[in-house]
C-alpha cells in the first residue's frame, strides 16, 4: 500500500472515529442523528479529503527529493564525475590563503537614536 492509499484511507477511518465520538457525546448516535448532524458531518469529511487532497498533490511533492533534483537540470544529469588527486610522499604542504578582514560599513545607522540616554527607556510605557 502506498502513501497515495494509505494517507487518505487512515484519515476517513479516524474522521470515522471523531464523527461517532461526535455523535456519541451529543447523544445523536443514530440513523436520525446522522440526519440531523449532515452539515457538520460533510463539513468534517470534506475537509478531510480537502486537506489529503493538498498534501498528496501540493505540499508532499513540493517537498521531495526527487522534486528537487528534476527542477534542477545540473544535478539531475551529472556530466562528469570528480575525483580526488592522489596524494603521493613527496608532495609539498600548499598555503591556504589568507581572507582580509572584513571592512565595517559606516554608513548603517545605529540601532538606538544617540540622544536616548537610557536604552530600556524606550521599551518603559507611561
Amino acid at each position: 500500500m502506498t502513501l497515495d492509499q494509505l494517507l487518505p484511507s487512515m484519515s476517513i477511518l479516524l474522521a470515522t472515529l471523531l464523527a461517532a465520538f461526535y455523535l456519541w457525546r451529543r447523544g445523536r448516535l443514530s440513523p436520525a442523528g446522522v440526519k440531523r448532524q449532515w452539515k457538520s458531518l460533510s463539513a468534517l469529511y470534506g475537509a478531510t479529503l480537502g486537506l489529503n487532497f493538498l498534501l498528496l498533490n501540493l505540499i508532499l511533492p513540493a517537498n521531495s527529493p526527487s522534486a528537487a533534483v528534476a527542477s534542477t537540470p545540473a544535478l539531475a544529469t551529472p556530466t562528469a564525475t570528480a575525483t580526488a588527486p592522489a596524494l603521493s610522499a613527496t608532495a609539498t604542504p600548499t598555503r591556504t590563503p589568507t581572507l582580509a578582514p572584513a571592512e565595517t560599513p559606516t554608513d548603517v545607522p545605529p540601532l538606538l537614536p544617540l540622544d536616548t540616554p537610557d536604552p530600556n527607556a524606550i521599551l518603559s510605557c507611561h
